[in-house]
């Protein structure tokens, strides 16, 4: 009763001036609230506030609390973004985490409780992009952090140091040597080569307590075979080249 009542106190003045709730500006996200409410109430949820449109000023969905929801409801696996209030019960806090994670959304998420090392605890556990810890969207207003989702909700970051590398390009680059070694995976492919890749697989599986022996062993084995083919036009020293052009340093 406490919380229908703080929800229907939000529709008491709706206009343009003077409102607690802003209006919903496209035509198409005022449709998907609607499907998602009539959803709910088609299918036996109760709709304690709201759950219609009203105001001459402007298309405002009136603040809705619903409750005796189930997971196979549109409000339970889609995104409504609306003025609703889906309640649903829990038994313990694991029921909570894994329910939310089993959503394919995962942009930010909202937890509310007095007990702060709980409300840690539990966002810790959230798979999504960003947690505000009894705040709706406190994380979105701080240029500092990073800002983005998980799953169907994105990936990469906005804001903050991990934002700005959106903006950057890395390059990966290596210099051999002219060393004599060469990756034991590359070319000259030879029988004893395939033969010492098939142990370490086979050792890097088993359960022996002797596996970080056997792998030692064995990758000192295929470092051995590790030569590079003897090349009769060496590289100068001082100069890289590839097909294409050199390169001087």
């Amino acid at each position: 009763m406490l919380l229908q009542n703080k929800v229907i106190a939000y529709a008491t003045e709706l206009g343009f001036c003077n409102s607690l709730i802003g209006a919903i500006t496209a035509d198409f996200q005022l449709d998907i609230i609607k499907r998602h409410v009539e959803d709910a109430r088609s299918k036996g949820a109760t709709i304690h506030t709201g759950g219609m449109v009203t105001g001459d000023q402007g298309k405002f969905y009136l603040p809705t609390l619903i409750t005796d929801l189930t997971d196979d409801m549109l409000l339970a696996s889609e995104e409504t973004f609306g003025p609703t209030l889906p309640v649903f019960r829990f038994s313990t806090e694991k029921e909570v985490i894994e329910t939310s994670n089993q959503s394919e959304f995962g942009l930010s998420a909202s937890v509310w409780s007095k007990d702060l090392d709980r409300a840690d605890r539990v966002a810790r556990a959230l798979v999504c992009g960003a947690v505000s810890i009894n705040n709706v969207m406190l994380t979105e207003g701080n240029p500092a952090l990073p800002f983005g989702g998980t799953r169907s909700s994105g990936f990469g970051r906005a804001k903050g140091a991990e934002g700005l590398l959106a903006f950057t390009r890395s390059k990966a680059i290596t210099i051999d040597k002219q060393s004599d070694k060469l990756e034991p995976n590359w070319y000259p492919y030879t029988q004893k080569k395939y033969t010492l890749f098939q142990r370490l697989i086979d050792a890097l599986f088993t359960k022996s307590p002797l596996k970080l022996l056997k792998l030692a062993v064995i990758g000192m084995q295929l470092e051995s075979e590790a030569k590079k083919p003897h090349c009769t036009c060496p590289v100068p020293r001082g100069r890289l080249t590839d097909v294409n052009r050199p390169f001087f340093y």
